[in-house]
């Protein structure tokens, strides 16, 4: 151990935390008096479990270090053992400025009328409260994973995702709200039902305890529900303060390719359209890209990302062309398998030789090609 330093604080000692950890280590009294958990390596007065062992502190649970920003980390609820995600949102760096624009559009959609309307893909927020002398407040979600793990399998299940993500931002729009950050970080899915026992928070493809890989069905089997998270980009407008467009002050996301955040000199712009690109690049990249089997969507996602933003279509008219797209293909169609563009003549044989079987077994269990739809 480093000289004068802590054990937590000193990289050599197995009692290392790291600063987002200790900052969650210190905040542990305040959530369980909320009725949150964190996990051990998190709490008060931990100590290693591989601790007087030969074993490898990364093969223990509580060996696993959070790195990154300090602002999420997962959480079991006390009172039903359910899985949780909490978010701190801390204040802005730069001012010092509490972050309520954030809280004010997860609260707006997580209230009624809008959280009964089965349109909104908007991340529900289970819990919140604020700390007034941190100037932070911290809300509660449901454990999401990662929208596109585990991979997709049939078209079907890609255009779900495509209809999903597509309605969700229609709703945002239609409450005037430009979420402005739409990019494939920010789109995530409920897998309650594809994951009965749950998986590790840390390491997604694992059990809760590391010992051996988390079971899951497929998308077709058990349909889930894709969401819309992080609002911290996102504006909200006030419908009587007169007729479209709205602006905001230009502000990168994760996506940095829309041409209007780039070349223009223009500190304001209408943030709808962007809205439209984000979705667009993010199938075009995701999924037409990466499989051969979706070109029917080629020419609608080319209109979605043209350069131009006055020329591409709103979200509500990309999502009346999806839905006309949707009813031109057949059940056969629908139920084909996603082929990689960098698949190998091999591993092609073995999978479609997997699908043909499975499809069989969801065609007698009448499951539809489509995932959400009867």
């Amino acid at each position: 151990m480093e000289s004068g330093k802590k054990p937590e604080e000193d990289p050599a000692s197995p009692y290392f935390l790291t600063t987002a950890e200790r900052w969650w280590r210190d905040r542990q009294p305040m959530l369980q008096a909320r009725g949150y958990m964190l996990r051990p390596r998190f709490r008060p007065g931990w100590r290693p479990t591989w601790i007087d062992t030969n074993n490898y502190p990364g093969g223990h649970e509580d060996g696993l270090l959070k790195r990154g920003k300090i602002d999420h980390i997962d959480a079991t609820r006390i009172s039903d053992g359910r899985p949780v995600h909490i978010k701190a949102l801390v204040p802005f760096p730069t001012t010092g400025k509490e972050n309520v624009e954030e809280l004010d559009v997860a609260l707006f959609f997580s209230s009624e009328p809008r959280c009964s309307d089965p349109r909104n893909h908007c991340v529900p927020i289970l819990d919140w409260w604020r700390v007034p002398e941190e100037k932070t407040s911290f809300i509660v979600m449901s454990l999401l994973r990662v929208y596109d793990s585990p991979e997709f399998l049939t078209i079907g299940e890609a255009v779900d995702f495509f209809g999903q993500i597509m309605e969700g931002l229609v709703f945002m729009h239609e409450n005037y709200v430009a979420h402005r950050d739409c990019c494939s970080a920010n789109v995530m899915m409920d897998p309650t039902k594809m994951y009965p026992k749950s998986f590790h928070p840390a390491e997604t493809d694992m059990n809760k305890d590391l010992r051996g890989r988390a079971p899951h069905t497929t998308r077709t089997d058990s349909a889930p529900k894709y969401y819309l998270i992080d609002f911290g980009l996102s504006d909200r407008f006030d419908p009587q303060n007169g007729p479209w467009p709205r602006l905001s002050v230009k502000t990168h996301g994760a996506d940095r390719s829309a041409p209007e955040l780039n070349h223009s000199p223009l500190q304001f712009y209408d943030p709808f359209p962007t809205d439209v690109y984000y979705i667009g690049n993010l199938i075009r990249s995701d999924f037409l890209k990466r499989y051969r089997t979706l070109g029917f969507m080629d020419s609608l996602i080319a209109t979605m990302t043209v350069d131009d933003p006055q020329g591409r279509p709103t979200i509500h008219e990309a999502f009346a062309e999806f839905r006309a797209l949707l009813g031109s293909l057949s059940r056969t169609q629908l139920r084909r398998r996603l082929v990689r563009r960098d698949e190998s003549t091999a591993a092609g044989i073995w999978k479609t030789g997997k699908h043909v079987f499975r499809t069989a077994c969801w065609i007698i269990c009448r499951l539809p090609a489509i995932p959400t739809q009867p």
